[in-house]
């Protein structure tokens, strides 16, 4: 026992002695570095001790207590938003599926990939076919006069429309603009989209993050944590508004399928691979829509709260004019980016969301009151689930567009009442560089202005009741 406490009490001994010499070496090695720099700079005299006192400013509690909410913030933003919105890129297709860290990795990436291009293809396919063969309901036997609701549901399912010479049906008269078009222009933004992510990999939505939630912490204390947590739940919102969305069109889907059953059970059964074919590529292409309309929004939020931080910045005279005109040319750099890149898959898309919603409300104005339930409640679901998106992007580019709006002229108010103690030409250099620096968003390449989105309106509305007349005087002269 005493053999074993003497070699106890020596360890430690021998450990604090360690310890010490350590301790003893560091402190004579920074010693000599000190002294040896005194010497180089000829500053101390003979009388002035050798070694100086060096402190160092410990931080204070407010600083660590707000770089500590930014950082708990920021981790918890990646991982409620940007992890789920990088997982929904990886179900697509347009980001690895799997870390490819070994050859059989790629190969599973790459058939994963393929098979995700392949249901959307063959989706397009499906739809084509479902209109041009009639696959959605037989041949009426009756004629369309004497059963309004066949011949109405042909019509809405199928695109038909009635011959006034022979009275039959002409399949998918309008297949190029219902199918067609859509079609391929929702191919060449999936394409587009793999590009910039899956090859460029030019996703810069986890470095906007950063930037605005690091931006946000620069400022006074009038910008709390709250902000953040605010920032964060809207986010949020966005994601979760894009998969309800996205339940919403698959449950209108699921109202015209269950309407098909009602009417035509045999065919359904049938053709079950069909349909399971189609609503798996239906959820697909519209997850395609969800990912690019909820990161359009997603950066436009995010470049909204950028600019009310320096707007706030600039209000507050909390930074220097040099930092704020540095914040300013960042935040064009990436509206620059967002005009680039996210914009033009997004301006592809609302072309579609635009043609789809003119198609479906254009057949709701025309459905009968004898119509079925089902097709009313179909196209009910359709126009809204593309008017929702539609406003969705419209609503937050028009934000955007009117906060940069307000930055250019916050240069006037620095040169009138001036900025902290800065010099005339200061503030001369400040009012022509935010003057100068023109930042919209845009659509189609064209500003989303209040002006222009009135005028859209007013066109599209005025072209869209004259072709309700032309097409309610073809319908009146058929009949007669």
């Amino acid at each position: 026992m005493m053999d074993r406490h003497s070699l106890v009490q020596s360890s430690r001994q021998g450990s604090l002695n360690v310890t010490l010499d350590e301790r003893a070496s560091l402190l004579h090695s920074s010693q000599r570095s000190i002294q040896y720099s005194h010497q180089n700079s000829g500053t101390l005299s003979d009388d002035e001790p050798e070694f100086l006192h060096v402190e160092i400013p410990a931080i204070s509690e407010e600083d660590s207590r707000l770089f500590h909410s930014t950082s708990i913030a920021l981790h918890t933003c990646e991982k409620t938003v940007l992890k789920p919105y990088l997982i929904l890129l990886a179900l697509l297709g347009w980001r690895p599926l799997i870390a490819a860290t070994s050859f059989p990795r790629r190969i599973f990436n790459l058939i994963y990939l393929l098979i995700i291009v392949g249901c959307i293809v063959a989706s397009y396919v499906v739809k084509v076919i479902v209109c041009e063969r009639d696959v959605d309901f037989p041949a009426p036997t009756t004629t369309p006069l004497d059963s309004e609701i066949v011949s109405e549901d042909v019509k809405i399912a199928t695109g038909s429309f009635l011959n006034a010479t022979h009275g039959t049906y002409a399949r998918c008269p309008h297949m190029f603009t219902i199918f067609i078009v859509p079609q391929s222009i929702h191919f060449l933004a999936y394409v587009y989209l793999f590009y910039h992510y899956r090859i460029q990999e030019t996703e810069q939505l986890s470095s906007l993050i950063e930037t605005v939630f690091l931006q946000t912490t620069s400022a006074q204390s009038s910008v709390t944590s709250a902000a953040q947590r605010r920032l964060t739940l809207t986010l949020r919102m966005f994601l979760f508004s894009g998969i309800v969305w996205l339940i919403f069109t698959v449950a209108a889907e699921l109202v015209h399928f269950v309407h098909v059953m009602h009417v035509h059970a045999a065919a359904m059964e049938e053709r079950q691979y069909v349909w399971i074919l189609e609503v798996v590529g239906h959820v697909i292409i519209n997850a395609v829509f969800a990912a690019i309309v909820i990161n359009y929004c997603t950066q436009c939020q995010l470049l909204i709260c950028f600019v009310r931080a320096v707007l706030l910045s600039i209000a507050e005279r909390s930074l220097d004019l040099k930092t704020v005109m540095k914040n300013v040319y960042g935040l064009k750099q990436f509206v620059s980016r967002l005009n680039s890149q996210i914009a033009t898959a997004t301006s592809m898309c609302m072309f579609v969301f635009a043609e789809l919603l003119v198609i479906a409300f254009s057949k709701l104005i025309q459905l009968r009151r004898s119509s079925s339930y089902f097709i009313w409640v179909h196209l009910s679901m359709l126009s809204v689930q593309w008017l929702l998106v539609l406003s969705a992007v419209v609503i937050q580019a028009f934000r955007l567009t009117e906060l940069l709006v307000k930055l250019r002229y916050s240069g006037l108010s620095v040169r009138v009442f001036g900025y902290r103690t800065s010099p005339q030409l200061d503030l001369d250099s400040f009012l022509d560089y935010v003057a100068n620096t023109k930042m919209q968003a845009k659509l189609f390449a064209f500003p989303v202005r209040l002006r222009y989105i009135i005028g859209v309106v007013v066109v599209v509305s005025f072209v869209f009741l004259i072709l309700l007349e032309l097409n309610s005087s073809l319908e009146e002269s058929v009949i007669i």
